[in-house]
């Protein structure tokens, strides 16, 4: 999804061997590849800051 400015994410999934599954959903099994949400064009933020996560749980 993009903004007018430039702004946007992007969803990211990566088919992978099954070694790198992991139970990301909660369900108990370890049967989902990782996945990523691709951020770009927002403000990066405070330099001093030397790292930051913000999650959003759907």
């Amino acid at each position: 999804m993009s903004t007018p400015n430039g702004a946007g994410n992007y969803p990211v999934s990566y088919t992978s061997d099954a070694w790198l599954f992991w139970d990301w959903d909660g369900d108990g099994e370890a049967d989902n590849p990782p996945n990523a949400t691709l951020t770009y064009g927002v403000y990066r933020g405070n330099d001093n800051i030397i790292y930051k996560r913000e999650q959003i749980n759907n």
